[in-house]
């Protein structure tokens, strides 16, 4: 396995060692792991898109009105308002393929030929949306007071609006970025520990090795909750909240961590069993397991022997 590095620290050391056998098969267990730090930072990303979209509508409201005031013009307000609250929704709706963009393309994870890909796609889907709903509420809010709505023709004003929503573009992916939503960045060694690797915190005690881009993150396993698949990466879950991402396959880390107690419970999941806190039925003989630092994991009834060993743990 090239790229991992479980550190033994000699014989007799590890415990509860060669425990479980699994199987490769179960749903997709993304969606089951609720974390309250990843979910308040995606909410902190969209309000701040959402300030930015209609702090923008609102400027332009005020520059239009007093545009028309300047030219003796008298101008309803109610026309620059529909005007732009109508834009204003229609890029709140069409943000999340920005968001969607980055995740399958952020920068620092991807390639430069598939970001530009990706973020391209992504900006021409944007401003799609943007513009059908722009366009669809214009025509409601005018035939509303008794007007049509009026557009120049299609291919010069789309390409006029393309320019606009491509600067758009990449604010809101630039929020997002900033705002950490999940998924986009990965926390690095150094912002906690000030080097490229972490030595053991006590001599004889089993590490491994989570090599994040061109970073090697060395961790006691005692310390690793969970790691969980996530497309072509696996996130390791580690007790001091970080989150670090390394490009391999579950299966590869399982097979490196399994002599290390570490349980296939989900085929998107494994758990450290010694940071077991909870074992709750969800139905249907599925089961919802909760860790330290209130992780939660899935367990499916697919590994019923997974279940077995985590309900004797409990029992001794």
């Amino acid at each position: 396995m090239d790229g991992l590095a479980v550190r033994d620290p000699g014989p007799g050391a590890g415990r509860r060692q060669g425990w479980y056998s699994w199987r490769r098969r179960g749903t997709n267990g993304d969606a089951a792991r609720t974390s309250g730090g990843q979910l308040a930072a995606l909410a902190r990303a969209y309000l701040a898109v959402s300030v930015f979209i209609f702090v923008v509508n609102g400027v332009n409201v005020l520059s239009i009105l007093d545009e028309a005031t300047r030219d003796g013009r008298v101008l309803p307000a109610w026309i620059p308002i529909g005007k732009e609250l109508s834009s204003g929704i229609g890029g709140l709706l069409a943000c999340s393929l920005v968001y969607l963009a980055m995740r399958l393309a952020a920068p620092g994870r991807a390639s430069w030929p598939r970001l530009a890909l990706a973020q391209a796609a992504g900006s021409i889907a944007f401003s799609g949306v943007h513009q059908a709903v722009m366009i669809g509420l214009r025509i409601v809010i005018f035939a509303a007071h008794g007007l049509s709505y009026h557009r120049p023709p299609l291919p010069a004003d789309l390409l006029y609006e393309y320019r606009k929503d491509l600067v758009s573009y990449c604010i809101i992916a630039g929020l997002f970025w900033l705002f950490q939503a999940p998924g986009l960045r990965t926390p690095t060694p150094q912002a906690e520990h000030g080097s490229e690797a972490e030595a053991p915190s006590a001599a004889g005690e089993a590490t491994f090795d989570i090599v994040d881009g061109s970073k090697t993150l060395r961790v006691p396993v005692r310390r690793i909750l969970a790691v969980r698949s996530v497309r072509n990466y696996v996130e390791f879950l580690l007790e001091d909240g970080r989150t670090p991402l390394m490009r391999v396959s579950l299966g590869a880390v399982e097979a490196a961590l399994a002599s290390r107690g570490l349980l296939r419970t989900h085929r998107s999941w494994l758990v450290n069993p010694e940071r077991l806190r909870s074992l709750e039925a969800t139905g249907s003989g599925d089961y919802r397991l909760g860790l330290d630092g209130d992780v939660q994991a899935p367990l499916s009834r697919r590994f019923p022997v997974a279940l077995e060993q985590l309900r004797r743990r409990g029992t001794t």
